[in-house]
């Protein structure tokens, strides 16, 4: 069968599924917290003895959001979920021959979540939900403190541009009140990491600057470095209100 047939075939299979199932838009409004998931090497403690990696993810954190989602039949349906990864934070400290120092690194993120979502019951639905997630206007910022006999400097590194597209994944209960307003619960699971495209760094002390990250060095580049990535995976959980309009 050619790939046309197949795509009309799915597009009837669909328009019948819609026009004989009781249609439904909801709204979602909710928050929650996640864990550090897919960890990698955030900063370094230094000490006169030693060193010492800092672990961690950026998708670590407070976040809250929105969806906005319409049930195609009785089970299944597609959403579009906005949430905002407020800031996380990892400090890391440096001291040796009489230099102290402080680093602390924050990162947050906008996502954008389309999804498909599974779901059965009545009054209380299980759900499954999976899609990819697109990060918007991603931000890193690093900010060092040095201080000593012969040294005082503050420094900030500001990481931006570049895209995020993770993956997500989730599992969860909707428990119904009424027929239009009930409660959401969900577990979910979201891989994703972020390659910004340059890094702003200002100073009290050195100079300062702009790195472009590329993925192709030449000999004696100048003000460009090899692309980074930054982990903003994670898993947690959520909860929130669930508003419903149209078919049960």
């Amino acid at each position: 069968m050619k790939t046309p047939t197949k795509a009309c075939l799915v597009i009837l299979l669909l328009t019948i599924t819609i026009s004989t199932s009781p249609a439904q838009v909801y709204i979602t409004v909710g928050g929650g917290y996640n864990l550090a998931a897919g960890q990698d090497v955030i900063s370094t403690n230094v000490t006169s003895s030693g060193e010492e990696n800092v672990y961690g993810s950026y998708g670590k954190g407070l976040s809250v959001g929105t969806g906005f989602g319409f049930m195609f039949g009785k089970h299944i349906g597609g959403e579009l979920g906005v949430s905002y990864k407020t800031f996380s934070t990892y400090e890391s400290t440096y001291s040796d021959n009489g230099l102290y120092g402080k680093k602390e690194d924050k990162g947050s993120m906008l996502r954008l979540i389309p999804a498909i979502k599974v779901t059965g019951g009545e009054k209380i639905k299980p759900y499954a939900k999976f899609g990819i997630v697109v990060g918007v206007s991603p931000k890193i910022e690093e900010v060092i403190t040095f201080s000593g006999s012969v040294l005082s400097e503050t420094g900030t590194i500001k990481y931006s541009g570049g895209s995020s597209v993770g993956f997500m994944g989730a599992m969860g209960v909707d428990l119904g009140i009424t027929d239009m307003f009930g409660f959401y619960f969900e577990l979910n699971s979201i891989n994703q990491t972020w390659a910004p495209d340059k890094a702003v760094m200002t100073s009290t002390f050195s100079s300062s600057g702009t790195i472009n990250f590329v993925d192709n060095l030449p000999d004696n580049a100048d003000n460009e470095e090899l692309k980074v990535f930054f982990p903003f995976s994670s898993f947690g959980i959520n909860a929130g209100i669930i508003l419903k309009f149209g078919g049960k």
